[in-house]
């Protein structure tokens, strides 16, 4: 039997990570405005990909995510903890994230959301 972190496509995290990173299912990120997708995902944060907007390391953020299969918005604050130009991606650490948001976010990372 495959463990639903293996079926989702749970990295092994290091560093300074203190949640396993899920890659296999994109999160929709709004920010400043604009529309992306997430590199990966854990319950304290997000890698957000193709951005190339002016937020840089420390900056704090509004935004909000969306999971493919739910048509739920569901807001968050985050500080930024650091960006690559080079490859457009940029690092957030959730400061704020509802008690909702956050069940969603576990219910889907343990493979018990619709999906």
């Amino acid at each position: 039997m495959v463990s639903p972190k293996a079926f989702l496509g749970v990295s092994q995290h290091g560093g300074r990570r203190t949640d396993d990173r899920l890659q296999a299912f994109a999160l929709k990120i709004s920010l400043d405005g604009g529309q992306y997708r997430t590199v990966d995902w854990s319950l304290s944060g997000v890698l957000v990909g193709d951005y190339y907007g002016a937020r840089g390391p420390e900056d704090e953020v509004e935004g909000s995510f969306q999971i493919a299969t739910d048509m739920n918005s569901y807001p968050f604050k985050a500080v930024v903890v650091r960006r690559d130009s080079t490859a457009g991606q940029l690092a957030l650490n959730f400061t704020d994230l509802r008690p909702r948001a956050f069940s969603v976010l576990e219910a889907f990372m343990m493979g018990r959301y619709g999906i």
